[in-house]
This record gives C-alpha cells, sequence and structure tokens, in this order.
C-alpha cells in the first residue's frame, strides 16, 4: 500500500521572460518536510480563466518547473492550486513578460532651434521591452509615435532620433513620453525656438554730407535675436548689434554713423 504525504511549504517563484519569444519558468519548490506524493497542479497563467492541469513531482532540493510561453508583454499574475488526497495549497506570483522602461531622458540640437526647421531631439533610454516615444511641446507640436531604435536587446541601452518643426517662437517645454506593457515614464527640456530672418531692408538717405550725423536702419520681415552687421562702404571698421526683435515689424535695428 502506498503512503502519500500532504503538499506542505511549498512556493510558486517565476523566472521572467525579456519576450514572448521566450517562455517564463514556473518554479514550485519545498523548504521542507516530507516529500508530497501524488500531486496534481491546477494552473491560472493569468491570461485567460482556462485552467490548465498537470501531474508533478516536487520535494526538498528538487523543484517542479513548468514553462509557460505568453502571447504578448505584460505583467502576469499567477496561480497554483496543488494538490493530493490528504491536502491542498494555493499558490501564486508574479510572471513579467519584458523589460519596464528605465532612464529615459531627452536632449535637445547644441544650435539655435528657428521656426520652420527640422529640429531634432534625441530620446534615450537605460531599458525597456516594447516601448514607443512621442515627443511632444506645450505649445502644440507632437510627434508620431516611434518605436526605439534597438529592438534586439531590450536590456540594451538605446538612442532614437525624433524630429519636430515649430511654427511659433518663444520659450518652450519638450516632453517625451514612453509607454509599454509595464507602464510609461515621462522625461522633459526646456528650449527657446527663434524665428529665421526671411527677408530684409536696409533704408538711409541716399547722400550724406560730411559731418552729418546718417541714421541707417536695418528691418527684417520675421526674426528673433538677430545680429546685424554693417559694413559703411568708408573703409572703416565693420559694426555688428544684436536685437532681441520681440516684433520684427516695429522693433528695427539702427545704426548711426558721421562721414
Amino acid at each position: 500500500i502506498g503512503i502519500e504525504n500532504p503538499v506542505i511549504n511549498l512556493a510558486l517563484n517565476a523566472v521572467d521572460s525579456s519576450s514572448p519569444s521566450s517562455p517564463v519558468d514556473l518554479i514550485i519548490s519545498q523548504s521542507s518536510g516530507l516529500s508530497a506524493t501524488s500531486i496534481i497542479a491546477e494552473w491560472l497563467f493569468g491570461e485567460t480563466n482556462t485552467v490548465e492541469t498537470e501531474d508533478i513531482e516536487v520535494s526538498v532540493g528538487s523543484d517542479s518547473i513548468t514553462p509557460h510561453t505568453y502571447a504578448d508583454y505584460g505583467l502576469y499574475y499567477v496561480s497554483v492550486t496543488v494538490s493530493n488526497n490528504l491536502s491542498s495549497a494555493e499558490l501564486s506570483t508574479e510572471a513579467n513578460v519584458g523589460v519596464e522602461i528605465t532612464g529615459l531622458t531627452i536632449a535637445g540640437p547644441l544650435g539655435d532651434i528657428l521656426t520652420g526647421q527640422d529640429t531634432v531631439f534625441t530620446v534615450h533610454v537605460d531599458a525597456g521591452s516594447d516601448l514607443g516615444y512621442v515627443v511632444s511641446s506645450d505649445s502644440g507640436e507632437t510627434s508620431l509615435s516611434t518605436p526605439r531604435t534597438n529592438t534586439l536587446d531590450w536590456t540594451a541601452p538605446d538612442d532614437t532620433d525624433i524630429t519636430l518643426v515649430f511654427i511659433d517662437p518663444g520659450a518652450k517645454t519638450i516632453t517625451v513620453t514612453s509607454t509599454n506593457a509595464f507602464g510609461s515614464l515621462e522625461a522633459s527640456i526646456d528650449i527657446d525656438v527663434h524665428e529665421e530672418i526671411i527677408s530684409g531692408t536696409v533704408t538711409s538717405k541716399l547722400y550724406a554730407e560730411v559731418g552729418v550725423l546718417v541714421e541707417i536702419t536695418a528691418s527684417v520681415t520675421t526674426g528673433s535675436t538677430v545680429t546685424a552687421t554693417i559694413d559703411y562702404g568708408d573703409g572703416s571698421a565693420t559694426e555688428s548689434i544684436q536685437h532681441m526683435m520681440l516684433d520684427a515689424a516695429t522693433s528695427p535695428v539702427i545704426f548711426q554713423k558721421t562721414y
């Protein structure tokens, strides 16, 4: 006559998977006591409410390992009922399929940022699986969702370039949002956008009298933080003026020269 032992001192743990192509190992272990016999395991893997049943063997120092492949990335709550003719136990754990997002940052270009031109931002993550980025500004410019560049090793760092075009000048906050099955992260930077100089005019007297002060006015159709440089035509040194052109139409740069 066979002698059965009850199911006692059991625990369930998961060895996570970095992608759906690799199974999660679900491990039932026994910490102490007599080895349980004739064990039936009834699994709920967290994808559906379907119960899957198998016969297992577990003892101190000899674990039962059940591999399970999930169809998609995510965090799954796994439960199993282990039982024999003497007793039963309910065990549970969490199984991760994928890699959480860590180390999200965004960097802008080193030079001036001008309206109407492509501006490239570099988004960096230390790790993260099956994720995308959306870059947006507080003035309404938004990129399409862009996946991370490196999709071969989710645990490796990754840099992805994303382009925005700004319509209006001014101070802006640029925010990147990255989302995957484990949640979302955000990072942001502050930038200044300037108008590009489209066209300009220079006006002055058609002639200059010796010893009489002449005003030379330089104006632009659009532009901000403009530097105007003038050559007076008499061999003297050129002169530059930097001007914060808050309104290009009413804020010209004025040079004065006495010949």
